[in-house]
């Protein structure tokens, strides 16, 4: 079967997947002194969370901003005449695809969301189980 790309192995001898987490997620087992410590700054801070809290930040050279405030969040991920989901393309955009319904603004963001809003309806995911569980079942009768 032919593909459309050939698929290379990850060989770079020196990747270590257990320094990724603590570049990913710190070494701060506590980091809420230092949370407390930027609020009491301000609610909207220039720089990226990761730049604020001492770490590197991968998202490139563009404006950022950490919001720690609880009101100024709900603004930020509520007003859309103001904030854009395209904000999200360095980041999710690069990670699931300029077409991830994450980037996406209104009016297109909103017909996509139906969609997946429906296909994730708890009944028709119990409806889906049940029929992957007989086919299944069929499957495996006489196997064991």
């Amino acid at each position: 079967m032919a593909t459309a790309f050939n698929i290379q192995d990850f060989d770079d001898p020196s990747y270590n997947p257990f320094l990724s987490h603590e570049d990913n997620f710190g070494s701060d087992a506590d980091p809420y002194p230092r949370i407390h410590a930027l609020r009491d700054k301000g609610a909207v801070l220039p720089g990226s969370y990761r730049d604020n809290m001492g770490a590197y930040c991968y998202y490139g050279e563009m404006p950022k901003f950490t919001v720690l405030g609880v009101k100024e969040a709900d603004e930020v991920l509520l007003d859309a005449s103001r904030f854009s989901n395209s904000g999200y393309e360095p980041t999710l955009g690069e990670t699931f695809g300029m077409g991830s319904i994450s980037v996406m603004d209104n009016p297109v963001h909103g017909r996509w969301r139906k969609i997946f809003q429906k296909i994730f309806l708890p009944l028709l995911n119990f409806e889906w189980v049940m029929q992957d569980t007989r086919v299944l079942g069929r499957w495996g009768q006489g196997r064991a």
